[in-house]
């Protein structure tokens, strides 16, 4: 027959069981305290889901409008790769309409070189024959109307050849004969030559005077061409000027390169007109002026140079000044 448990031995037992159910309660604790964590995680992991969802169908919606773009941008190219056939098209139809009317334009100066040629001739030497011609009456009379032919046809031919040197400019076939040249000498020799081809022939009292500080300055330019740069300068000088003005030209050496300049005293211009001056079509182009200083522009381009117009409205002046390149 079992014996019965002392006190001691129940005492122990229930302590025993006792650490076990602290020990059971704790763990339950934790049991539970994980547990939680856990529901918390699902959670988290259950809207990361709906989240990740979401923006997989964000994603297959762009996807599906890169896709749209990309075919609208292949559309696109292939419309741009046809339009550029077509201005490649247009383009070259522009060239061989620029080279015929190029050709054009050249054949038709050098048919209008002939006759210009004549008539300058023949009018220098009807000038020649009234000048020695002193018994003739009306000697004045004719002898006005012939230098206002001579004057005229100089000036035709002038812009004949401008007209040329444009075509030839526009379609990259202009061919510059560059010589060194002393820029002081040839421009006592272009003013002399205006002098007595458009002064002497006009009622204006009109004076030029040139001024250098040096006599020699060496430039590459085409001479021909610098000549009718200088004629038109002064020509539209002569035409803007004040009757009984003075027209002030200067040469100067800057670093490397050289300025010209012609200053002279104006009135009854419109200002609005002097900044365009220089533009192929003027349409307030004063009495002319506009093809011939776009001319001279184009020209001066051609050299490596630059020409500008400065104007003062106070004391009625303007001033042209051209830069060339000095000879390396």
């Amino acid at each position: 027959m079992v014996g019965l448990l002392s006190d001691e031995d129940l005492q122990s037992e229930a302590r025993e069981l006792k650490s076990i159910s602290d020990a059971l309660a704790v763990t339950n604790e934790k049991l539970e305290l994980k547990t939680r964590e856990l529901n918390n995680t699902n959670k988290i992991l259950f809207e990361s889901h709906h989240k990740l969802a979401e923006i997989n169908s964000e994603l297959a919606s762009a996807n599906k409008r890169l896709a749209l773009t990309n075919k609208r941008f292949v559309e696109v190219t292939k419309k741009l790769a046809d339009s550029n056939k077509e201005l490649r098209l247009v383009n070259e139809k522009t060239k061989q309409h620029t080279n015929i009317n190029a050709d054009f334009i050249n054949k038709a100066a050098h048919e209008i070189r002939t006759p210009i040629h004549n008539i300058l001739g023949y009018s220098e030497l009807l000038l020649m024959e009234f000048e020695n011609d002193k018994t003739n009456c009306h000697h004045n009379s004719k002898n006005q109307s012939i230098q206002a032919i001579f004057r005229n046809a100089n000036r035709v031919q002038m812009l004949t050849e401008g007209i040329l040197n444009i075509a030839r400019i526009e379609c990259k076939k202009l061919k510059l004969n560059k010589k060194s040249i002393n820029l002081i000498a040839e421009m006592h020799g272009f003013i002399d030559h205006i002098i007595r081809s458009e002064i002497s022939m006009t009622n204006k009292k009109i004076e030029i005077v040139f001024q250098s500080e040096e006599d020699y300055v060496a430039i590459e330019a085409d001479k021909v061409l610098l000549q009718g740069i200088i004629h038109n300068l002064l020509d539209s000088s002569i035409k803007l000027s004040r009757d009984g003005g003075t027209i002030f030209v200067d040469v100067k050496r800057l670093d490397n390169k050289i300025e010209v300049s012609i200053k002279l005293s104006v009135d009854g211009i419109d200002p609005r007109m002097l900044p365009s001056l220089f533009t192929k079509f003027e349409s307030r182009s004063y009495q002319g002026l506009g093809l011939s200083l776009f001319i001279s522009k184009t020209i001066i381009e051609s050299h490596g140079g630059t020409i500008w117009l400065d104007s003062n409205a106070n004391l009625g002046t303007i001033l042209f000044t051209f830069s060339l390149p000095l000879n390396r």
